[in-house]
């Protein structure tokens, strides 16, 4: 019989070896799976941000098509919104 796989599972392993790689790469070598799962978290709340106002950017534009400017203009909504929260 053929084993069944998980595809979301299998993805998140996938972007898990993939930052685990990258972190190395920038020299933080010693992780604990805490700072992994929260960097994960992060990630994740801020993939569903990035998703709510793309679907917003389409309603406005009265579009079903999302196009690259669409992308840009929320991809800088957002980072303008994360500026404001960590600014002192």
């Amino acid at each position: 019989m053929k084993k069944k796989y998980n595809s979301n599972k299998f993805s998140n392993l996938l972007i898990k070896r993939n930052l685990i790689a990258k972190l190395n790469k920038s020299g933080i070598n010693r992780l604990s799976q805490n700072a992994i799962n929260s960097i994960e978290s992060h990630i994740q709340e801020y993939l569903d941000k990035l998703l709510i106002t793309l679907k917003h950017e389409i309603t406005i534009n009265a579009r079903k098509t999302l196009k690259k400017e669409d992308v840009e203009k929320a991809i800088k909504k957002l980072d303008s919104q994360y500026k404001e929260e960590f600014e002192i």
